[in-house]
């Protein structure tokens, strides 16, 4: 395997046609199925992967609940199991990290189930039977859990094959220094801001337990760049009625996104955790191009040694089991126990209107029109992005609408789906980090999107 300046000058006149075939094959495939857009059946844009997993869930019918139910109550009664009698496991693996999940995620685990079955017989309390707290994180757990089988299944094509390693080559020397991230990320970035949340969670997570990002570095990635993909965004656009705006609102996305992580990166708590890595890698890629090398050149060559030692089809299909299995099992049932708690909050309690005062005030200060009605939008997408865009769609200004809207796509940490993840995976970042990350983002991002929105004319 090649590590930094240490590849020979003619190593790529060594690679066969079999060689260079195993990462050119693979890595178009994984780069088509996970990025190319395509018109969906309303005349909206998705992305072919997003087509897949719909047309998955489609076909699957009543089995999407019965195949999520099974899950939620093997999670619930084997963790319970393990948190009592503490069986002793024959060695540290798949199932001590799945199911020795420790006090407070038993009973997130507990409860969640409690909670998918209130919902499915219709049997509990109102305030969870709500058809704006239940139901809604009811049908979400289908988009989280059954969308992730085919995606996790053919995410090899992208992490496996060499399309980080080549890619990431490409484009280092912006990515380091505008983000404080290397180039191989950048595969990462793209499938968060224009695939799917979990996808590139689990991308993360994945990179980050294989020694291939730091801490600071799956922090960043994980808390910065795994918003909705553009398909939400045309969803959330039109709900605000900025339907004439769409060209606006994705570019101010972009843009203000972008830049909040350039600032982001730089500040505490993200810029303060370590740049060690959670197990050591001797296959790791290092950013240094050899100066006998071009750039592209030197890219394919690492895409090619990536793609020479990626596991066999069945090995692959192995992991892409336990993936997916210990997904279903340790984040579904949290996204319900934690969903349905932010939106009763939200529903049923002033304590969002209580904790925007001070985002009334910057509001003002940045002179946004109807400063007090926006001010709960502000801070309620820590529950989940798509609260904000609901309670804001009676707001009259389009200005308003408009700044909520890129707000809410670009703030990025809402525990409903994000924050579930980020706690049960490996990524370093606590509750109190996630809290932190928000409010700083939202203090940064405002300024940023109401400029944009007052240069882009777009009316109060």
């Amino acid at each position: 395997m090649i590590e930094g300046n240490t590849v020979h000058k003619n190593m790529e006149e060594k690679f066969t046609l079999k060689d260079k075939l195993k990462f050119i094959i693979p890595s178009l495939l994984g780069l088509i199925i996970f990025l190319f857009p395509i018109k969906n059946a309303n005349g909206g844009y998705t992305l072919i992967i997003g087509a897949l997993c719909q047309g998955f869930q489609d076909s699957l019918g009543v089995w999407n609940t019965y195949i999520t139910g099974a899950f939620i109550v093997v999670s619930a009664l084997v963790t319970t199991y393990v948190f009592i009698f503490k069986p002793k496991f024959k060695e540290h693996g798949f199932l001590e990290e799945t199911f020795n999940a420790g006090a407070l995620n038993t009973v997130g685990r507990l409860v969640g189930a409690a909670l998918f079955f209130m919902v499915l017989f219709g049997v509990g309390p109102e305030f969870v039977l709500n058809e704006n707290i239940g139901p809604v994180i009811f049908d979400l757990l289908f988009v989280i859990g059954i969308w992730l089988i085919p995606s996790v299944i053919l995410l090899p094509l992208m992490v496996e094959f060499g399309l980080m390693e080549f890619i990431g080559t490409l484009v280092n020397k912006f990515t380091r220094p505008l983000f404080k991230l290397p180039g191989r990320a950048t595969v990462d970035l793209l499938t968060s801001w224009v695939g799917m949340v979990e996808l590139g969670l689990v991308i993360t997570n994945d990179q980050y337990t294989k020694g291939n990002y730091t801490k600071r570095e799956a922090a960043i990635i994980a808390s910065c760049f795994t918003a909705t993909g553009v398909a939400f965004w045309l969803v959330c656009g039109e709900i605000l009625g900025l339907s004439e705006y769409f060209l606006q609102f994705y570019i101010a996305i972009f843009v203000a996104g972008f830049a909040s992580v350039v600032v982001m990166s730089r500040i505490p708590p993200l810029s303060k955790l370590a740049d060690t890595y959670y197990v050591e890698n001797k296959n790791r890629l290092e950013d240094e191009i050899p100066s006998s090398k071009k750039r592209l050149s030197y890219a394919f060559e690492l895409g090619v040694r990536k793609a020479q030692t990626a596991p066999s089809i069945k090995d692959m299909l192995k992991g892409s089991f336990l993936l997916i299995t210990s997904l279903f099992v340790t984040l579904i049932p949290i996204v319900m126990t934690i969903g349905v708690f932010a939106l009763i909050l939200t529903e049923y309690t002033p304590i969002f209107d209580i904790i925007s005062i001070p985002f009334k005030y910057y509001l003002q200060l940045l002179q946004v029109p109807e400063a007090a009605a926006a001010a709960p939008a502000t801070i309620v997408g820590f529950t989940d992005m798509f609260v904000p865009i609901l309670i804001s769609s009676t707001i009259v200004s389009a200005k308003t609408r408009f700044i909520i809207g890129v707000l809410a796509l670009t703030q990025i940490v809402f525990m409903s789906e994000m924050g579930a993840y980020v706690l049960i995976s490996k990524i370093p970042l606590k509750f109190k980090d996630l809290a932190i990350i928000f409010v700083t983002k939202t203090i940064i991002l405002l300024p940023i999107i109401t400029l944009l929105a007052t240069l882009m004319g777009i009316p109060a």
